[in-house]
């Protein structure tokens, strides 16, 4: 164990004695200015040294060589290998000679018509170097390009926009303006057009409120644009009957432009009535607190308006009469559930008097009919029979029987209609049968008395009601 634990000592001091030897060197190589060696000392050392402290200044060291290396190269005007030294460096102080590197490789792609790789330079700037203190110039020097050679309007508008909110009072804000001011009006009516076919009147709205907020001489032009918008969506808000949202965008309106005020009167008392319908339509579907809440919002517009007025007093009384049968349906239904269905259907025909609702007409046809099968059973579900579809079976069996007398004369043998309590409560199956020296023919229905309904239980019974007697 001693003699490892000595080897590995050994092997430590070797180590740590090596990497102080470049740590020695590459200072020495740095301070003669010969960066180049210097960093490849600066790297064995790294590699070797263990101590964090010592590898972190030995690293600055290092950057600070390549950033030497890169002034040596930018000086030379080797501007592509500064950049490469620059990037490795890594030190703040480096980005301020990349984006001056960029720029003059920009500017000699200018002079060579090479504009896509000037507009790649511009573009490193923008993206990698956001605190260039040659930000402003290289934007409006991109919106030119963008402009005058690529005629790509849409991203020059962004630059000017990014050059506005970071650089407002920079003299090359107005400069950009005067090439934005000649897009802006087809940009204005191209974001408009787009509404409905690819953006919301929100997004469309939004998007030119941007435009105004950015320096144009179109802003007044902008500004009655969007209160020509908020009148239309106000308009077709009307045609929805959504008042409430088209007074408030007919306002709006008038804050775009206070020219429309008049107009825009003028529709909010026309609206007044309007509040009247949208009111009559919630009370007919019952809605009677929230048509009572629209009838007074006219009052907004006109106090004491006498439509609404009248419209109030009806959907109060609607609202008292629904409470009357609401109560005559809530005693129905409790002697409904008792079976009591005389008096249920008092009740219910009561309830019905006050407010004819569907539902309570289908209590009064169950309620009836739970009278009868009481009464009668069977007789009612002769009843049923007989009157199902005006007495087809009846009709439709009679012509059957007829044409097999014709075909066996005595030969044929009907049964009498026999009805019989069924599974489930009020059904009763009845049945009719026929016999011939060829065929039987057995038909039988399922009668739901409550319901009053007839189902056929067989297909010779399915294929008579369907009229289908040829195929019998």
């Amino acid at each position: 164990m001693k003699i490892k634990f000595l080897l590995y000592s050994a092997v430590l001091l070797l180590i740590t004695a090596c990497s102080s030897n470049y740590d020695y060197i590459a200072r020495r190589q740095f301070a003669n200015g010969d960066y180049a060696i210097a960093i490849e000392n600066y790297d064995r050392f790294i590699a070797l040294e263990q101590n964090g402290a010592e590898i972190t200044k030995a690293e600055l060291d290092r950057a600070e060589c390549y950033f030497q290396l890169g002034m040596k190269a930018y000086n030379q005007k080797k501007l592509k290998l500064a950049i490469r030294f620059m990037y490795l460096s890594n030190l703040e102080k480096a980005d301020r000679i990349l984006d001056r590197c960029y720029l003059q490789l920009a500017e000699k792609a200018k002079e060579s018509d090479k504009h896509k790789t000037q507009n790649a330079y511009y573009e490193m700037i923008i993206n990698n170097l956001d605190d260039s203190d040659l930000m402003p110039e290289v934007l409006f020097k991109q919106i030119d390009l963008q402009i005058n050679e690529f005629s790509n309007d849409s991203i020059a508008w962004k630059r000017y926009m990014y050059m506005y909110d970071n650089y407002p009072k920079h003299e090359n804000v107005a400069r950009a303006q005067v090439f934005m001011d000649d897009y802006i009006p087809g940009y204005v009516e191209k974001t408009i057009e787009s509404l409905d076919d690819s953006l919301e009147f929100n997004d469309v709205v939004d998007s030119l409120n941007v435009i105004a907020s950015y320096p144009t001489i179109h802003k007044p032009d902008i500004m009655k644009k969007i209160s020509r918008l908020y009148i239309d969506e106000a308009e077709s808000n009307i045609s929805s009957r959504e008042y409430i949202s088209a007074d408030s965008l007919f306002r709006i309106a008038i804050k775009y432009n206070p020219e429309n005020t008049k107009f825009v009167n003028n529709r909010l008392n026309e609206i007044c009535n309007l509040f009247v319908l949208k009111a009559d339509s919630l009370v007919s579907v019952r809605r009677i607190d929230d048509g009572i809440r629209h009838y007074k919002k006219s009052f907004t517009i006109i106090p004491d308006y006498e439509a609404a007025i009248e419209g109030i007093k009806k959907a109060e009384e609607f609202k008292v009469r629904i409470a009357k049968a609401e109560k005559y349906l809530a005693e129905g239904e409790i002697l409904e559930g008792e079976e009591k269905y005389p008096e249920a259907l008092e009740k219910f025909k009561l309830s019905y008097q006050y407010d004819q609702l569907e539902s309570t007409s289908y209590k009064i046809f169950i309620a009836e009919n739970m009278i009868k099968i009481e009464e009668d059973p069977i007789g009612f579900a002769k009843e049923i029979i007989a009157e199902y579809k005006n007495g087809m079976l009846f009709s439709r069996i009679n012509k059957l029987e007829n044409r097999l007398i014709e075909e066996y004369g005595d030969l044929v043998r009907t049964s009498e209609w026999r009805y019989m309590l069924s599974i489930g409560q009020s059904k009763y199956e009845v049945r009719y049968d026929i016999t011939t020296p060829d065929k039987n023919y057995f038909f039988v229905w399922l009668v739901n008395l409550r319901e009053k309904k007839v189902s056929p239980l067989n297909p010779e019974s399915e294929k008579l009601v369907e009229g289908k007697l040829e195929e019998l």
